[in-house]
């Protein structure tokens, strides 16, 4: 007896993926994004921030969006035992035919995580669950995209917070105290000079 549209439809995921990297790439903030669908319902959405600096590339980010999402269903396949295909959803053309093997990956920082994500995949296709990967435009993956971004937002007002909170405070008024250059070289002064002179030593 086959199965009707409705009844494939219910042993589908879909995943939505997608990475970015904001700032200088390489070099910059890599995040990544991704959501999980079963019957047009999201069970499952996800963010964060990969690493920053060395490293942090879109490429990265764009294969670390779904190594996070297989992972996590990996960890979470009783909820989805009855589950036959898995189709994913990325606006990379890189990952997408380079997982599908029609294009090569020479980049050496990419072989790892090609590797570890073939690895995901088979580790599902040996349970007799399908797994497609589908390039898609990237109008058609806001959610995913607006995911990473807040990512990398949430990352950027961590950090000016941190920054806010290493501020040097004059002991004697309050005001914020800066580092500037004098005769005998650097100090910190009180930015509400000159009704307040009082210093401090810089140590490099």
């Amino acid at each position: 007896m086959m199965m009707s549209r409705t009844q494939k439809k219910n042993k589908e995921l879909v995943i939505h993926t997608d990475g970015a990297c904001s700032g200088k790439n390489p070099g910059g903030v890599a995040a990544y994004g991704y959501l999980i669908e079963r019957k047009d319902r999201t069970v499952r959405e996800d963010y964060g921030v990969l690493k920053t600096g060395e490293g942090a590339t879109n490429n990265f980010a764009e294969y670390m969006a779904p190594i996070k999402a297989f992972k996590w269903l990996k960890s979470s396949e009783e909820r989805f035992e009855d589950i036959d295909k898995i189709t994913l959803m990325s606006d990379s053309q890189l990952l997408v035919n380079q997982i599908n093997g029609d294009w090569s990956v020479k980049s050496s920082n990419i072989v790892d995580l090609y590797e570890q994500l073939k690895t995901l995949i088979n580790e599902f296709e040996n349970k007799s669950i399908s797994v497609e990967f589908t390039h898609i435009m990237r109008e058609k993956n806001g959610r995913a995209d607006g995911l990473a971004q807040t990512a990398i937002k949430d990352h950027r007002t961590l950090q000016k917070i941190k920054k806010k909170d290493e501020r040097k405070v004059c002991p004697e008024c309050g005001s914020e105290m800066v580092l500037r250059e004098g005769k005998y070289g650097k100090f910190y002064g009180c930015t509400n000079y000159p009704e307040c002179k009082q210093t401090e030593d810089h140590k490099e």
